[in-house]
């Protein structure tokens, strides 16, 4: 997080790794902190949340900490 309002570009590069990491089932803690920094990447763009929270409801989330972020990305 502190990375990211320091320099946010060196975190965007990482986008296409946050996303297979939000997608990994092996990891829940993982995919909760990936998907938080999803959202703190493309929140200024309502379309990408609301693709990003799309994508996401598709796939099977084992984090119960990243389904709950996903519900309440959904609902902002």
């Amino acid at each position: 997080a502190k990375l990211m309002k320091t320099n946010p570009e060196v975190v965007k590069r990482w986008v296409n790794e946050i996303n297979t990491a939000a997608q990994d089932k092996s990891a829940q803690m993982v995919q909760y902190h990936a998907l938080s920094l999803l959202y703190s990447i493309k929140k200024q763009d309502k379309l990408a949340v609301s693709k990003l929270v799309a994508t996401l409801s598709k796939t099977q989330l084992k984090s119960p900490l990243a389904q709950c972020l996903l519900i309440r990305y959904t609902v902002t």
